[in-house]
C-alpha cells in the first residue's frame, strides 16, 4: 500500500512516463525479439522511478516556493567578473 501511495503522489509528467515506460515493457513481453521497446521502456521508467530527465522541460521550472526576489539574488550569485591581465 506504501508503495501505491507514493505513485499517487508522483506529478502527472511522472505517471505518464511510468504508464508509457509500462506499455513499451508489456510490448517487449509480447514481442520478445523487439529490443527497442525494452530500450525505451526501461528508460522512461527509469525516469519516472527515480524522477530524473527533464520530461516537457519541467527541470527548467523554478521550485514552488520561488518567488522574483530569490531568482533575483542566485542570479546575483551566479554573476562572473573578468579581471584584465596585462601581459609583460
Amino acid at each position: 500500500m506504501n508503495v501505491l501511495r507514493t505513485v499517487l503522489e508522483w506529478s502527472l509528467v511522472r505517471k505518464i512516463q511510468g504508464f508509457f515506460g509500462l506499455i513499451l515493457l508489456i510490448g517487449f513481453a509480447g514481442q520478445p525479439d523487439d529490443y527497442v521497446s525494452l530500450g525505451f521502456g526501461l528508460f522512461f521508467l527509469t525516469q519516472a522511478v527515480f524522477n530524473i530527465g527533464c520530461a516537457g522541460q519541467a527541470c527548467a521550472a523554478p521550485g514552488q516556493n520561488a518567488s522574483r526576489n530569490n531568482l533575483a539574488e542566485a542570479d546575483q550569485d551566479l554573476m562572473v567578473t573578468y579581471e584584465e591581465v596585462e601581459r609583460r
